[in-house]
């Protein structure tokens, strides 16, 4: 019943509230009503009101849609763009960032452009993602447009570092990641002075990737990580 009464009167406050903010505050929340609130789930209405809420400046609104609508959906990139646009870096925005550059490497998405994929990647990868650095290190290995045994070698090494020193250890990474390593050092894909250019770029960028002790990984990665 107060659920009820509370979509009553926000749905009152949505529709004639003259102030923009507080339109869009109420929008939001029964947006959030319409998503979750059983026995009122509905998502075509909660939807609705998002779209409603984010027009009105509801970053919440903005982060809800983004996260709704599935990777290869073209509203779906739309409102990621949006809620990356003021360029946050909140657990919230990193996870929208990850979803975007999932949305960016998947080849049957309408968005597939790898570039912007690891773009993103490396935004994450610099906050100390080990997951964002892995797929980085992937994506250099696996994908033949952009193939660089050099930079998938450092990305994989600086990954495995971090993976190895997780509790608990992400296994089915370390062990997919030290497959490609050997892969990249049994075909002698380096040569002695791309070695050398990889251990300095390792040191480099160690330096600068933030620490494990400022990491805190998103919702995305903490899903897949286990």
């Amino acid at each position: 019943n107060d659920i009820a009464s509370s979509i009553k009167w926000n749905t009152i406050t949505a529709n004639q509230e003259k102030d923009i903010t507080v339109a869009a505050q109420a929008q939001y929340f029964l947006g959030r009503s319409y998503h979750s609130q059983s026995p009122f789930q509905d998502m075509k209405r909660a939807v609705s009101w998002y779209i409603k809420a984010a027009k009105g400046g509801s970053a919440e609104a903005v982060e809800c849609l983004a996260d709704i609508y599935p990777v290869e959906d073209e509203d779906g990139l739309k409102w990621m763009n949006l809620y990356l646009k003021d360029g946050g870096d909140d657990t919230s925005h990193r996870n929208v960032r990850f979803k975007r550059a999932v949305a960016y490497s998947t080849e049957e998405s309408r968005h597939h452009s790898i570039l912007s994929a690891i773009d993103d990647y490396e935004v994450l990868a610099m906050k100390g993602s080990p997951l964002a650095m892995f797929n980085i290190g992937s994506l250099y290995l696996l994908k033949p447009a952009i193939k660089d045994y050099l930079k998938s070698f450092v990305w994989l090494t600086l990954s495995l570092k971090r993976m190895n020193i997780m509790q608990p250890k992400p296994l089915f990474y370390i062990n997919w990641g030290n497959k490609m390593l050997n892969t990249i050092t049994e075909y002698d894909s380096l040569s002695s002075a791309e070695r050398m250019d990889a251990n300095n770029l390792i040191y480099t960028l160690s330096r600068k990737i933030a620490p494990m002790s400022e990491y805190a990984p998103c919702q995305i990665e903490s899903a897949m990580l286990q």
